[in-house]
């Protein structure tokens, strides 16, 4: 935004692509818009000067300042560096199995993040790789746990049976014995 001090008198025009001569009896002006981008995602501030352009044709509502104060302008000595790329060691590793070095500052050009979200894409589909082996395994574990607990208790569940078999086979040889005791009693009497 800029600053404001004065409103221009004269109504807005529409914008050309050159620049609109100055009346010959008007001091030159000098022009400067300063947008304050206090966004998260951009961290300078952009200055633009236009030099020759009358104020209402480019800037309809703008203010004039014909004194800048200094104490009010952000100290603008030389522009910010631009923000380090910042690799993992395995995106490095599989750019380099690419064949492709990248800078190492931003911006990247379109090209560039283009591999460098292709190789991120590949990094993420890797772990997404190993995390599904990783769960298949710890099912296919406990799968064979649970086999293994089934299979114990099926021998011991048959050994009970054949230990209940035997006594069954007693019992039963016990009962006709004395079936037979009992009817040869009855028949001596």
């Amino acid at each position: 935004h800029a600053a404001p001090q004065a409103a221009s008198p004269e109504p807005p025009q529409a914008a050309s692509p050159e620049p609109p001569q100055a009346d010959e009896g008007a001091p030159p002006v000098l022009y400067e818009v300063i947008c304050d981008l206090s966004d998260p995602l951009y961290s300078n501030v952009i200055s633009i000067q236009l030099d020759d352009w009358l104020r209402p044709t480019l800037l309809p509502g703008s203010c004039i300042i014909d004194t800048l104060p200094v104490a009010s302008l952000p100290a603008m000595s030389l522009p910010a560096p631009s923000p380090a790329l910042c690799l993992t060691e395995e995106e490095k590793r599989l750019l380099a199995q690419e064949g492709v070095t990248l800078p190492g500052t931003l911006p990247l050009t379109q090209t560039e993040e283009r591999i460098l979200k292709k190789v991120r894409r590949k990094i993420r589909n890797k772990q997404s790789a190993q995390d599904s082996r990783r769960r298949k395994k710890e099912y296919l574990d406990g799968l064979e746990s649970r086999a293994a607990a089934c299979s114990a208790q099926n021998q011991e569940l048959r050994k009970k049976i054949q230990e209940l078999e035997k006594r069954n086979g007693s019992l039963l040889q016990q009962l006709q014995e004395l079936l037979k005791q009992t009817s040869t009693k009855a028949a001596q009497t």
